[in-house]
Formats: structure tokens, sequence, C-alpha cells
């Protein structure tokens, strides 16, 4: 599968995923002012959602669920970003697919391989599970291609590999041996792997999958990783490494390197952030310490609202870091950013 077929689909993902859910109107007004990407769901009323739609429908995401197919109908048309789940009919579901597109992503739990087949036909953006057959799941790939993401828990690796093939976006970590996942990177995969397989296996997956290989670096060693970083491999670190060991895999991989900064010193992130790396900072760090990083490279400082004032968060928005308030991860939805493919704000 052409790289240019994850970019795509990463690239709308990422700006449905990362968004800030938000319930109020006020909140929600207040955070599209300071830039923020705004996901919005129930309670908001329709008549809310809409009058924000008429603010920026380019940078919110509307959460589905509790809003009837007639007030989708209407809100999709004024542009925006939506999630769908099985508590819509299929037939409300297809409805909104038919005027969004690609703007639509359907959770696939609860609907049937038919009526998810239709959805990916119009464009739509799909995520299936094993609650379809593996039958299902190809057919759905081989229309919707990268735009059809397959959590991977319960196929096997021989379906995966087929999936793959076809286009799809593999997700999940894959339960599977050294073998099996080199295979899948062969055939074009993505996949999350960890410290349950050696060095040696890492750096197999990291020069055949490049970017499309996502390692967990808990309990890896900083030597292993570096080597990663260096044949292409994104990285995620931790407080357990040293400063000295952040640095190092940053500057190996810049970018292409992420830290969970929690349990980092101020000074340590700092220091990692300048070697190139991506930092995700919490209300964990004051104000003054993030707005420091975020002075080094903005672009690479990525800031979890929750915890933050909103007199703060403007200060942080306004020079340049990327907020957001979701449980999803940056890192989880950067494939497309690896590949320097432009996306709102960038992931």
């Amino acid at each position: 599968m052409k790289f240019t077929h994850y970019i795509l689909i990463l690239a709308a993902l990422a700006q449905a995923v990362l968004a800030a859910p938000y319930a109020d109107y006020y909140e929600a007004k207040k955070a599209l002012e300071r830039g923020d990407l705004v996901e919005i769901a129930k309670p908001m009323s329709a008549y809310d959602t809409n009058r924000l739609l008429d603010l920026d429908a380019s940078r919110i995401t509307v959460v589905g669920k509790g809003y009837s197919g007639y007030e989708l109908r209407q809100m999709v048309d004024k542009g925006g970003r939506y999630k769908l789940d099985s508590s819509h009919s299929a037939y409300d579901a297809q409805q909104v697919c038919d005027r969004g597109g690609d703007r639509v992503h359907v959770f696939g739990d609860g609907f049937s391989a038919y009526d998810l087949k239709k959805m990916a036909t119009v464009g739509s953006l799909l995520t299936v599970s094993s609650e379809l057959s593996a039958y299902d799941v190809l057919r759905i790939v081989t229309v919707g291609k990268s735009r059809i993401k397959v959590n991977a828990a319960g196929f096997s690796a021989y379906d995966l590999r087929r999936f793959a093939q076809a286009g799809a976006v593999i997700i999940g970590e894959i339960d599977e041996s050294a073998y099996e996942i080199l295979r899948i990177i062969e055939a074009g995969g993505s996949v999350t792997v960890g410290s349950r397989f050696s060095g040696y296996d890492l750096l197999r997956f990291s020069t055949k999958g490049k970017e499309r290989v996502l390692i967990m670096g808990k309990d890896v060693s900083a030597y292993d990783l570096n080597k990663c970083a260096t044949a292409g491999a994104r990285i995620v670190l931790d407080s357990s490494f040293s400063g000295y060991d952040l640095r190092q895999v940053a500057n190996s991989g810049g970018s292409r390197i992420w830290l969970e900064a929690a349990g980092v010193s101020a000074y340590d992130v700092r220091k990692y952030v300048e070697a190139g790396g991506q930092a995700i900072l919490g209300s964990h760090f004051s104000a003054y310490d993030v707005l420091q990083v975020t002075a080094i490279e903005p672009t690479r400082t990525w800031v979890d609202s929750d915890g933050f004032s909103e007199y703060d968060l403007r200060r942080i928005a306004q020079a340049g870091a990327k907020v957001f308030r979701s449980s999803a991860r940056p890192y989880e939805h950067d494939f497309a950013k690896a590949l320097r493919f432009a996306v709102l704000f960038t992931d």
C-alpha cells in the first residue's frame, strides 16, 4: 500500500480525535477563540451546536450520540466533522455519511457489514473490529481502503496481512510473533510494539516499516531505541529515561520521538525539545514552565488543557503550543505528520 493512503486517512482522523470535548456553549466558544480544536457532545443543544458551527465549522467535531438524525443532517450541511455509532439507526447514519463523506467517522460495532460497506462507498471513515468476520472486513476494506481502520484484537496474523494489503490501517498492539509482525509490516501495515520484543526484533521492524512502526519505549533500553530511531521508527518515551537518554534518542529521531513528560524535570524537557523531540505536557508543570518549553519550539509542544486556568491556556495557545483535551494521545494519530502531510495545527 502506498504511504499516501496512510497519510490521507490519518490527516482526517487527526483533526477529529485531538479535539477537546465540550458540552457547554460558552466554554466551547472560548476554546474556538483560543484556536483550539473543539469536540462537541451532548448535553449541548442542537441550537448551540449550530451556532458554534456557524462561527468556525473547520475546527469542530460533533459526537453524534444523543442528537437526532434530523439534527445531524442539518449540522453536517454546515461543515465540521462527525463521530457516529450504533446509537443511530443505519438509515440516519447513512444519511449523514451521504452528506458528509470523509468528514464522518463511523464506529462500526453494532452495524451490519452490509450497512458499513454502503457507508464506505460514499467515502466515510470507518473503524471496525472482530465483531465482523474477516471476510466481511475484507469486503469493506476493498471498498474503503485506507479510510478503514481495523482493530487488530481478535484477528489472525493472516487476516491482518490481508487487510493491510487491501489498504486498511491496522490499529492496536498486535499480539503475534516477531515473524508475523514483520510480515504485516511487509504487507504495508502499521504496528504498535513494545518491550515484549527484543532489541534485535524492534530494529528489524523499524528498518522495514520506518514511520509505520510506533514503539512504546518503556522498559526498552535507550541503546536499542537509539538504533530504532535512526532506522526511522516513531518512539514514545517517558520519565523512566534519564535526561541524557531522552536527548540522545531525540537527536537520533527528531520529531518522530515523543515524550510523555509527566515526572520529567522542566530542565530535561527543554533540553529534549532543543534536541528535536516532541513533548506532551500537562498541569503537573507550571504555566511558566510550559511557556518556556513552547518558546523553544511551539510546533513540537503539546499541552493537555486539563488543570490549567483559562488565563494560562490563552497565554499558552497564543505562544503557539498545541492545546488539546482528549484521552487520545497525539502520537497515536501522528503518522501523517511524520511524513510531512499538511494537517490542521501540525498530527
